[in-house]
């Protein structure tokens, strides 16, 4: 009986799949050091408006300083979409800024691993 495919967990039940990928998510969590973080209730910020981000004014928002690390883990958010729908939207916004991240962009990823660390238990 099938139990990990490609890091996914398969649960099988008489309802159906169960697709998880929990471990996937507490290493991503511990690799960051958020493992231990203040959960957020929503992937983004309330006020968060589309195309916000890419629309910051540059004199108070400067370049993130490590363009690879936020490649690397939005890259991996990118993964844990196949079995989390409710992060999408945000990793989609996230990675409209893999070129170029700016510091607004690396917070905007740090909300969505927070909410990732509240949420950890769900697929």
């Amino acid at each position: 009986e099938l139990k990990y495919f490609l890091g996914i967990e398969v649960c099988r039940s008489t309802d159906g799949l169960f697709l998880s990928q929990r471990k996937y998510t507490l290493d991503l969590l511990r690799e960051t050091g958020n493992l231990e973080a203040k959960p957020a209730l929503t992937p983004l910020e309330d006020s968060y408006k589309a195309n916000q981000q890419g629309e910051n004014d540059t004199k108070t928002d400067c370049s993130f300083h490590d363009a690879p690390l936020y490649r690397k883990i939005v890259g991996k958010l990118i993964y844990l979409t196949l079995t989390r729908p409710d992060l999408c939207f945000a990793v989609n916004q996230a990675s409209q800024y893999m070129q170029a991240p700016m510091e607004s962009h690396w917070k905007m990823v740090n909300r969505l691993l927070r909410y990732i660390r509240g949420t950890s238990d769900q697929g």
